[in-house]
Parts: C-alpha cells; structure tokens; sequence
C-alpha cells in the first residue's frame, strides 16, 4: 500500500503513513470511518443532529466539508522554524500547536541571545531591532494560520485589542488543540495534518 499523499509505501494493516502521517486507505472504506472504530474526534462522531458521512458533516440539516483526520507528524523546532520563514507572507492554511510555539520558543532564544550580546557590544542591538522588523508579518501570517488551526477566522486576532480579558481568551486560543477546520486545504503542507488534538 501507498500514501496518496507523499507516495511512500507503507506495512500492511498500518492506518497512517509513517513519513507524512496521512491516513491510508484500503480498498472499498471511507477515509473518515475504516473499519468498526471511526478515527474521528468523539465530538464529531454520531452526536444529537451531527452525523459524518465520508468527507462532510451534518450540522443542522446543512452539509459543510472537512479534511480526512490525520495524525499529525512530529515537528521539530528547526523544520517549524523553517516553515515560519518559508511562509511568511502566506495567510492561508494552518500552523499547527507544536509550529506555533516552537517558533514562539525559537525567537525566544535568539531574542535572549542578541540581548545577551547587546550587554557587551551596542552595536548588535540594532541587529535585534532588525530581528523584529522582518519578523513581524511572518509571526502575524502564523498567528493567523494558528487561529485557522482552531477554526477560527484569522480576524480572531482582533481580539487582543481588548485589555486583559481579550488577552487571555486569545492565549487559550493558541494553546488549543487542532479541530477540523474549514481553512485546511486538501492540498495541505506536510506540516499542516493536525486535527487530533495531537499538536
């Protein structure tokens, strides 16, 4: 069996693909329910007026399409760094958790770095201001894509205008899981898979 998504083959009977972690699929069954056991989140499996069927959800009578689960692959501080700088000007998709605040973490590293530098050379301050000057639309792109990643329309970000309560909301925000999300494409970055919860 091959992954429809990165081409790699993969051990008979393994649900996701070890390289890119797209669910396989078998001869003959849905993506979303192989097998007895849906591979869904237990909110979106049968619930009140919510039933899934193949790559759509019922909610209310109105049918709305979402990506195939996936288990996100494990991303690591250099390839989330990577992609932040790749996608900088890219307002589109999802960032998943672990992308967002391995960024976060990274230039909080430099950060203390170029601080720690400036104490003994004035000079490499202003390498720090220029640090912060070309970072800035890349860390509002993943700010953005990191709302998508929880359904949310990048025009959340609003919300940080409000003092202290707004704050706090838009920071449990970017610390929640995955959900499936109208912003995720079919046609999804490797990194973007998460909507387990996993990352």
């Amino acid at each position: 069996m091959f992954c429809s998504q990165c081409g790699k083959k993969s051990t008979e009977g393994s649900g996701f693909c070890s390289k890119c972690g797209v669910l396989l699929q078998t001869q003959g069954q849905s993506p979303i329910n192989q097998g007895s056991q849906s591979l869904l989140p237990p909110e979106l499996q049968q619930t009140n007026n919510q039933t899934v069927i193949d790559n759509t959800i019922n909610l209310g009578g109105q049918q709305q399409a979402i990506s195939p689960p996936t288990v996100p692959p494990k991303v690591t501080m250099v390839e989330a760094f990577k992609d932040y700088w790749k996608r900088a000007f890219q307002f589109r998709g999802v960032s998943t958790r672990a992308q967002y605040w391995l960024v976060i973490l990274f230039n909080f590293i430099i950060g203390l770095a170029i601080g720690i530098a400036a104490a003994f050379e004035e000079a490499i301050m202003w390498v720090s201001l220029a640090y912060v000057a070309i970072s800035i639309i890349p860390s509002i792109s993943i700010v953005v894509r990191r709302l998508h990643d929880t359904n949310r329309s990048g025009w959340h970000y609003w919300i940080v205008v409000i003092p202290i309560l707004g704050w706090i909301l838009f920071f449990v925000w970017l610390c929640e899981a995955s959900k499936p999300s109208r912003f995720r494409s079919v046609e999804q970055n490797p990194l973007d898979v998460g909507i387990q919860g996993g990352n």
